[in-house]
């Protein structure tokens, strides 16, 4: 009797090791964190091409493309003095930092190469193509390229890019692609944008998917002021972020999964702090 009883305790226990290891592991505030972590780069990146992205289209719709480029060169050189800037066809070629002289444009300050081609200056087929090398803020370095189209002035611009970037102030770097729709945020294009798309990268810790809505970026943060991130994680966890501003420089995330939910700031630079 009593070998019967321990062989089913035995069993009955053996049973429940068996679920418990197949459940799935609850949401952790160390995957939270790496979460967070991994969307400001991506931003970060993302806002970096997006202010230069802008600068590529201050030109005169309608024109033709010779006064477009003469337009654009005219700009960038009083705007950015600190840059070389050579025309070849119909691309514009510009090296920051070459002069002395402000570099900012979009809240941030520029250093590497950009190439702008002017591709179409006809109203309704507006398109740019944009390629980077070395480009940087300080915060993170891109490389690559986005191809951008639009309308009119002030209606939404298409962005497709391909990237790779890396952090300048912790180990980091990956590699993605993205499609998004960018609308003015505000009165005009000079504070950021709003952001709807999907957001592709891969890095030494596996593959991340991002789905934006509504996503209000400032040029100079690091992460939207408000709006809803979705993210898939190489974790197997679908992450849902939500923001909002606190002061100037500190932005709230909200980092939720099932019935778990963290919350962080991030400042302008990119650190990320718990509570």
């Amino acid at each position: 009797m009593f070998l019967h009883r321990y062989i089913k305790k035995c069993i009955l226990l053996g049973w429940c090791l068996v679920v418990l290891s197949n459940c799935d592991t609850p949401f952790s505030d160390e995957q939270a964190r790496i979460a967070i972590e991994e969307s400001v780069l991506s931003s970060q990146a993302a806002n970096l091409i997006s202010g230069a992205i802008d600068l590529s289209t201050q030109f005169t719709i309608g024109g033709s493309t010779e006064e477009a480029l003469a337009e654009l060169g005219a700009l960038i050189e009083l705007q950015l003095p600190c840059a070389r800037v050579d025309k070849i066809g119909t691309t514009l070629v510009l090296e920051y930092g070459v002069f002395e002289g402000l570099c900012d444009y979009a809240g941030q300050t520029y250093t590497g190469i950009h190439k702008m081609t002017i591709v179409s200056t006809a109203p309704g087929t507006c398109v740019t193509e944009n390629h980077w090398i070395g480009f940087s803020n300080d915060v993170v370095t891109v490389s690559g390229s986005a191809t951008t189209s639009w309308e009119s002035a002030s209606s939404p611009r298409r962005v497709d890019y391909s990237l790779h970037w890396t952090s300048r102030l912790a180990p980091r770097d990956a590699t993605g692609t993205g499609t998004r729709s960018q609308s003015v945020l505000g009165l005009d294009w000079t504070a950021g944008t709003l952001n709807t798309g999907e957001h592709h990268w891969r890095d030494p810790s596996g593959d991340w998917h991002l789905r934006l809505e509504k996503a209000a970026t400032l040029w100079q943060d690091s992460v939207p002021q408000s709006g809803v991130y979705t993210l898939e994680t190489p974790f197997e966890t679908d992450v849902t972020m939500g923001f909002s501003r606190v002061d100037e420089d500190a932005i709230e995330v909200v980092v939720s999964s099932g019935d778990r939910r963290y919350i962080y700031r991030v400042n302008k630079l990119g650190q990320v702090v718990g509570f």
